[in-house]
């Protein structure tokens, strides 16, 4: 992923990028946002440079403790997870759906937003 930064300042300055990943429909219950790239940069008076940030499947996949917390199939007015018993052991699971993915300067600071599409078998789509 690559973003470009522009410093319209009279003076030098830096400049954090960050990469939320936002799993829109987690079938395992974690944060509804999470840090995954970042990039510090440095940036001279009145110019421009780019940012690059890799996300790979790890940037995607969380953490299932076996026997899931799962999302109940029935809507919940408290909005919680679940525990199903399931024959599921324990290991980082990336879940196919979709996921936002936002640039921002800080986790309140969102800059931009796209839609990627993971698929079974970890493919990626933009959505």
């Amino acid at each position: 992923m690559e973003v470009d930064v522009t410093n319209t300042g009279d003076r030098a300055g830096w400049e954090v990028v960050q990469c939320y990943v936002a799993p829109l429909a987690p079938r395992t219950a974690r944060p509804p946002k999470e840090l995954k790239a970042f990039a510090k940069v440095h940036v001279a008076a009145g110019e421009r440079t780019t940012v690059r940030l890799h996300l790979d499947d790890r940037s995607f996949a969380c953490w299932d403790p076996g026997g899931a917390y799962r999302s109940s199939d029935q809507a919940s007015p408290s909005g919680f997870m679940v525990r199903v018993e399931d024959d599921s052991t324990a290991g980082w699971r990336i879940d196919p759906g979709v996921y936002e993915l936002h640039l921002a300067r800080s986790a309140t600071d969102v800059v931009a937003s796209t839609r990627v599409t993971i698929h079974e078998g970890h493919a990626a789509d933009s959505a």
